[in-house]
């Protein structure tokens, strides 16, 4: 089997075996041994199950003995002196707890540890999941097998854990017992052994772990460990280190963020010049692109002017702007000044422009404040953008501040687009104060009519009559309807009835057509034709047809059966054939009639409409 790695750097790390070396270098373990009154699910007992021949012995009988006949507290073997694990509760240092465990464990026998095992069933999760581990590597030590067989008495997800505590001990004493052990597990088991038996074998050639792991089903699970060994010792020599990686991408799947790691160490060894090394190295063009993004994006950190002056080298556009955004975002958060002054000496106009971009966001949006101190150092057509987007930003969070901001941009400046950003941001906070400030700040005065539409989107959900009563104090042109029409259409789709409520304050002429517009479709979509047709009777002719002409093509669409019982209702001969056209046209497309609905209906069709229809004028139809 080919070796991941010939002559692999790193030290040979030697597993002590003796149990009490491995209890002092258990430090982590600090834990409480107190028991409460009522036992936890920690330690669940599960229904009998046969387990399988497996290796050079069977343990079918162990399982039935170690769960039929384990001992009662304080009946384990002469060793005990009569201790029980809520004896060392009473100690109150948690190393003289753990210490004392481990004494006890280390003189315990079977008995005593199957024993010890039933009693810290009574333990609280964390620190019992901790002394069922302590006591099975001392089961194991004695008897792997019956260890193994204690920990069906365990659920998931933590029985897995146990299994590989049993097989890291078991592999110790006999490797090669372990794994033709662990082959005979089923495929969730199978893997909790590997875990076990791998890690704890730092003294296994590369090639010993891939076959152990190939034999148990999981060979890209060595090549993951021996990768990350590898990785520990890429900072020792990294270059030797990438082409051992490099020459084994395709055989061991070594994936982008490994190379990225060793890559990164590379560079911190040799400088940036060594990416043309790893960029020739790299065949796969997704692989290396993603391998060169990320380590320029780490030495970008360190040196960000190199980083940058490496990026824009790269042969396609794309490729330049890829590298190049990543690395101006990661400088601008330390220094954008230095890195929009990079990027605007670069020479190709679109990646200089896209950099300047991506420096002045990134620095707007962690101190907008200072970026209205420093427009000067801005390039000239980057300064309003730049400007504007600060105001902007500051609104979401001062929109006071923000709001005598937009009264120093000077002329030529998007005051109304930044105006509105500071109004969205206002109307959320304080509906009235933005309200008084659209209408009494005389540098809106020219676009306050504009300001007031846009601000209606923000206004109507917060406070629906505030926005009514603003509308109806603004004068209604000749070319448009009053303010409150757009009050109701929203209103339409955020609170139905507040518009129904809402809709008898709307002035007369043009600006009550298209409320009533807006609150006929309303019903329609809500499956209320009977609805808009009463409504209708509300308003006087000939808006009265202009209505019902407008609602007919969503009524036809919408609730079709509906349309067709109330066609005789309708007030003109020229509505019931516009109702009849639409009905004819939508059933085309979607059967919406039968035949017999279909003859019926063709009766109410003008000569002009039917004429219509059967040339498929769709735009004549429709209105197109």
């Amino acid at each position: 089997m080919n070796r991941l790695f010939d002559g692999r750097l790193g030290t040979i790390f030697l597993v002590a075996s003796a149990f009490a070396i491995g209890a002092v270098c258990s430090a982590a373990l600090i834990f409480n041994l107190g028991i409460p009154d009522n036992a936890t699910d920690s330690l669940n007992k599960r229904p009998q199950a046969d387990v399988q021949d497996a290796g050079s012995g069977i343990i079918k009988d162990v399982v039935s003995e170690d769960l039929d006949n384990a001992p009662m507290h304080g009946t384990g073997s002469a060793g005990t002196s009569g201790r029980e694990l809520h004896d060392l509760a009473k100690l109150r240092s948690g190393f003289e707890r753990n210490l004392e465990l481990y004494s006890l464990l280390a003189n315990a026998d079977e008995t005593l540890a199957i024993d010890l095992l039933e009693q810290s069933a009574a333990m609280s999760h964390l620190s019992g999941m901790r002394v069922h581990q302590a006591i099975l590597q001392r089961l194991a030590q004695l008897n792997p097998k019956k260890a193994y067989a204690q920990t069906l008495r365990f659920d998931e997800p933590f029985r897995g854990e146990l299994v590989g505590i049993v097989f890291n001990e078991w592999s110790l004493s006999d490797l090669n017992e372990a794994v033709s052990f662990a082959h005979s597990l089923d495929t969730d088991e199978r893997f909790a052994a590997l875990k076990g038996i791998l890690p704890g074998r730092a003294d296994l050639s590369d090639e010993t772990k891939r076959r152990i792991a190939n034999q148990l089903g999981y060979e890209q699970y060595a090549i993951h460990l021996i990768v990350q060994e590898t990785l520990e010792t890429s900072i020792l020599n990294p270059e030797k280190v990438w082409y051992e990686l490099a020459d084994n991408i395709q055989i061991n799947n070594v994936g982008p963020s490994v190379l990225s790691r060793v890559a990164s160490a590379w560079v911190d060894h040799s400088g940036l010049e060594i990416l043309n090394d790893v960029s020739k190295t790299l065949t796969d063009q997704r692989v290396r692109e993603e391998v060169l993004g990320n380590v320029l994006q780490n030495a970008a950190k360190a040196n960000p002017s190199g980083a940058l002056e490496y990026a824009i080298l790269f042969e396609s556009d794309r490729q330049t702007l890829v590298m190049a955004t990543a690395v101006a975002r990661i400088w601008a958060r330390t220094d954008p000044i230095s890195a929009l002054n990079a990027a605007s000496t670069i020479e190709k106009r679109g990646i200089r422009i896209q950099l300047e971009d991506v420096v002045i966001r990134t620095w707007v949006t962690r101190d907008p404040h200072t970026v209205l101190e420093n427009l000067e150092l801005i390039p000239d057509k980057q300064r309003i953008f730049a400007n504007t987007l600060a105001i902007s930003t500051i609104a979401y969070t001062s929109p006071i501040e923000a709001a005598k901001l937009v009264a120093t941009l000077d002329e030529g400046m998007p005051r109304l687009e930044v105006a509105m950003q500071v109004a969205a941001g206002w109307i959320r906070e304080d509906p009235s104060a933005a309200i008084e400030w659209i209408l009494s700040d005389p540098g809106l005065e020219s676009k306050k009519s504009h300001l007031l539409f846009e601000a209606m989107q923000f206004l109507v959900p917060a406070d629906p009559q505030l926005a009514m009563d603003t509308a109806l104090q603004q004068p209604i042109s000749e070319e448009s309807s009053g303010l409150e029409a757009t009050v109701i259409s929203l209103l339409v789709h955020f609170d139905f009835k507040k518009a129904l409520e809402l809709l008898p304050q709307v002035r007369e002429g043009h600006t009550k057509l298209e409320s009533y517009k807006s609150v006929g479709e309303g019903y329609l979509y809500r499956g209320e034709g009977g609805q808009a047709l009463r409504l209708a009777q509300e308003l006087p002719e000939p808006d009265r047809k202009r209505y019902l002409l407008s609602i007919i093509s969503t009524w036809a669409r919408n609730e079709p059966d509906e349309l067709f019982a109330s066609i005789d209702r309708l007030s003109s001969i020229e509505i019931k054939s516009a109702a009849a056209l639409r009905l004819l046209l939508h059933s085309k497309w979607e059967e919406s009639l039968s035949d017999q609905q279909s003859d019926v209906v063709r009766k109410h069709l003008t000569q002009e409409d039917s004429n219509k229809l059967e040339q498929n004028k769709l735009d004549d139809i429709l209105g197109w």
